[in-house]
């Protein structure tokens, strides 16, 4: 894990150890993504740090009155700014980021990007998402904004989990019966409803591909070509691609090869942005992309 994650994964344990009920090193390494060894690691740390991390007779961890008042830690301006470019570097979605920036500008002179303040609101519903998944409640996703269906729409889910770095909340949605990963981004406002989880046996948690999909029992090979200026985009729009590019001697410079689960987000992707994207391999993505572009052509 880069060290910019490992920060960001301390600041979401200090977050929950603060605000919400004690926990147990199961409940926090689930909700992290994290092993209960490197939880471990991550609670002395903490304490290192002067936090007081207090344990109860249940073996449960919570935050005793934050920072002990002897170990009160100050940053230079040099270290707030060597912290605010670790931030920066987690990927241009990244939620837990934004909460990170609001916090160093409230308590710094820096100035922060405009638009990471105005997106404060998606910190509440993250906040939200976490209690009624805690609380196991039913929720409504408001004008929830769909890039498959082009739609707008409330959605009434059950939500299972969120992705470790809170782009995506996983839900099992009753009207279609499926397991579905939302992006909360385009997640207007979260309405938790009064109704408990009906359907808790079909909730099922498989690792989202790089684009956010959820295994449907499909795999797709996708591999791509790419120049520098289409590489940055897409490690901006989906971070989790990052691991899957390599630089290259080709013509191209970049090449990106995974398999993932839906490839209508590389088929919108390769056409935004040709001819800076070259398909170099997967049989269904060169059809499906033929088949796109035959269509774009007949509609324009």
């Amino acid at each position: 894990m880069s060290n910019h994650n490992k920060i960001l994964r301390v600041f979401q344990l200090i977050g929950l150890l603060r605000t919400g009920p004690p926990r147990t090193l199961s409940s926090l390494s689930s909700t992290l993504g994290s092993t209960e060894r490197t939880v471990y690691r991550y609670l002395d740390l903490l304490k290192e740090l002067g936090l007081s991390l207090r344990r109860d007779r249940k073996g449960l961890y919570y935050l005793d009155g934050g920072l002990d008042e002897k170990a009160s830690p100050t940053f230079s301006p040099e270290e707030m700014r060597y912290l605010q470019e670790l931030v920066l570097t987690s990927g241009k979605y990244n939620k837990l980021r934004d909460a990170v920036m609001h916090k160093l500008y409230v308590h710094s002179d820096m100035k922060v990007q405009s638009d990471l303040l105005s997106r404060a609101h998606l910190g509440k519903i993250v906040q939200d998402l976490g209690r009624a998944i805690q609380e196991r409640k039913q929720v409504v996703l408001k004008k929830y904004h769909s890039a498959n269906s082009n739609a707008i729409a409330d959605r009434l889910v059950e939500p299972v989990k969120l992705t470790p770095n809170l782009q995506r909340v996983l839900c099992f949605e009753p009207s279609t019966g499926q397991n579905k990963f939302f992006n909360i981004e385009r997640i207007t406002e979260v309405k938790i409803t009064p109704k408990k989880f009906k359907f808790e046996k079909q909730h099922k948690y498989t690792q989202p591909d790089v684009f956010g999909f959820s295994d449907n029992g499909k795999s797709y090979e996708v591999d791509l070509g790419m120049t520098l200026r289409a590489c940055v985009l897409l490690r901006e729009e989906y971070p989790m691609a990052s691991a899957f590019i390599k630089s290259t001697r080709g013509p191209m410079g970049y090449r990106f090869h995974a398999y993932v689960h839906d490839l209508r987000p590389v088929v919108r992707f390769i056409m935004g942005l040709l001819p800076e994207v070259e398909v170099g391999g997967g049989a269904e993505l060169k059809q499906t992309l033929q088949n796109a572009l035959h269509d774009h052509l007949k509609g324009g």
